[in-house]
């Protein structure tokens, strides 16, 4: 391929899990315009945090990422659903025989008090397995890959951090309107 991995990567800002970045993903799939090939550029563009149905990769760290991915979606629905006295099968991609290690990791994580918590937990899993599937590539459209996922999920905790400040702001806004309300009629 024609394209400059080594400078379009090192153009990059440093991302790192749980830090906001300046950049966001609209912003990056523009600056790939400028460097990487239209091919390239489609790829990044189709390219989500969730597996979708049926999809077949031309590229093996996109389907171990979706693979991946998938089992951990599948181990989790599992704990819910075992959890809540269901029958897991309903919420499963595919059959899969899970690791004692992620599924200890799993209890774990559902053990946290609260969903944030455990959402965050489930991402850094999720960051750790882009840590894996980023080793040996280091210039080439792979590493463009796994850089485009780790944006995607700091894109995703951003949202997250965004939602529920507006709903504690939104709250706050509600208790000041409710007190001055009471101390209205109190002075009435």
């Amino acid at each position: 391929m024609a394209s400059d991995f080594f400078y379009f990567i090192s153009s990059l800002p440093l991302l790192r899990f749980g830090e906001k970045v300046a950049l966001t993903y609209g912003t990056f799939l523009s600056h790939s315009m400028a460097c990487l090939s239209e091919q390239e550029v489609a790829v990044l563009d189709s390219l989500q945090l969730c597996p979708p149905p049926q999809t077949v990769c031309a590229l093996p760290v996109m389907e171990r990422w979706y693979s991946e991915e998938s089992y951990l979606r599948n181990l989790v629905a599992a704990y819910r659903a075992r959890s809540r006295k269901l029958d897991a099968a309903r919420w499963q991609r595919e059959n899969s025989e899970y690791s004692a290690q992620l599924i200890k990791r799993i209890e774990e994580i559902m053990a946290l008090p609260n969903a944030w918590e455990k959402e965050q937990a489930l991402d850094l899993i999720r960051w750790q397995r882009l840590d894996e599937l980023g080793a040996g590539h280091l210039f080439d459209f792979p590493a463009v890959i796994v850089y485009a996922l780790r944006l995607l999920l700091l894109e995703k905790q951003r949202r997250r951090d965004e939602e529920a400040g507006s709903r504690f702001a939104a709250e706050l806004v509600e208790a000041g309107q409710e007190q001055a309300a009471k101390q209205r009629l109190d002075v009435e």
